[in-house]
């Protein structure tokens, strides 16, 4: 059984659905392991302190992502989730509290 850990937390690799707790605390490249859960369809990174948009570009891998639920803070910022977007279509990138974009358009 491969384990994958992100912020201190272990996940089993057949995952599909991820979920952080309000101010979770992310170490630089801790989203690298994410890409490793390949039946992930959803992740919620909202109330969390991720700024790591190099992070959440490695998401664009994962053919499976459905969901995506995200703030805007740090370099998670409005341009770069709409360029996210464009190249995750089949996913909804969700930005808390301004709405849904789906490839690169809003929703």
């Amino acid at each position: 059984m491969t384990v994958v850990i992100v912020a201190d937390r272990a996940f089993d690799a057949t995952v599909d659905h991820v979920w952080f707790p309000s101010f979770t605390r992310f170490a630089p490249g801790a989203l690298a392991a994410l890409a490793r859960l390949p039946h992930l369809r959803s992740a919620s990174f909202a109330d969390t302190d991720l700024d790591d948009a190099a992070g959440l570009d490695q998401l664009v891998h994962l053919p499976s992502l459905r969901v995506l639920l995200v703030d805007l803070r740090g370099e998670v910022t409005l341009e770069f989730l709409r360029a996210l977007s464009a190249r995750m279509p089949r996913c909804a990138v969700t930005i808390k509290g301004r709405g849904e974009l789906r490839a690169g358009e809003w929703a």
